[in-house]
């Protein structure tokens, strides 16, 4: 009976230690850490299968038979340039074991991932949001509206928000804020791109908004 009792109770327990890591701010480069696992219980722990939530991310264990109390190690890669991604990122690593009570550890990886042509400017514009630096071109619309603010509330939007937004201003600023909205609208980039250009040739506001007129006008009537 006593050895009966043994056999039901002894088996492998997973344990992943730390059960998630932040990579932090990062570029797109390749980035990896190693977790520890560890069998805490008191049979043979057999990892079965490692697998990942995204093609972007790899993970490699170094043994996949534990006796009680061994260790192992888990490498993650995450390659956040294979698919351009970029922003707030999290992915999960599952452990398929022979742990009765967990058959499927879950553990998971993060980040905050910029493109390289706008990480290096994360220190010099703190204030700027994150999405912000989701490209070059962005950041340069971003900066150029915060640093000008009055000069593009004399222009329109044309991206068709002209019921929310009274300004192209408002389309990265609204009620003192940074909003997100020309982050996600080409047109509203690409319109400050072209004021910003113009302004540095040193062409009078009167024909800047002009020639946006009807460029951007004649773009969204088509």
């Amino acid at each position: 009976m006593q050895v009966f009792l043994f056999l039901l109770i002894t088996a492998p327990k997973i344990n992943v230690s730390p059960e998630s890591y932040d990579f932090g701010e990062i570029t797109r480069k390749r980035v990896s850490y190693t977790f520890t696992v560890t069998n805490e219980g008191d049979d043979t722990l057999k990892i079965q299968k490692v697998g990942t939530s995204c093609g972007c991310t790899q993970a490699k264990i170094d043994k996949k038979i534990l006796p009680p109390g061994a260790k192992a190690k888990l490498t993650v890669t995450f390659s956040p340039g294979s698919h351009k991604i970029r922003g707030e990122v999290i992915r999960k690593i599952s452990i398929r074991s022979n742990d009765p009570e967990n058959p499927a550890k879950i553990i998971t990886i993060s980040a905050k991932v910029f493109p390289p042509e706008t990480y290096s400017s994360r220190k010099k514009y703190k204030e700027l949001p994150d999405f912000a630096f989701s490209s070059q071109n962005t950041l340069k619309a971003y900066i150029s509206v915060k640093e000008n603010p009055e000069f593009y509330e004399s222009f329109p939007c044309y991206c068709g928000c002209d019921n929310i937004h009274n300004s192209l201003k408002e389309c990265y600023i609204l009620e003192g804020r940074i909003i997100e909205h020309a982050s996600d609208c080409d047109i509203c980039i690409d319109e400050v791109l072209d004021i910003t250009n113009l302004r540095k040739l040193n062409i009078e506001k009167n024909k800047i908004l002009s020639f946006i007129k009807e460029k951007y006008e004649t773009s969204k009537s088509r």
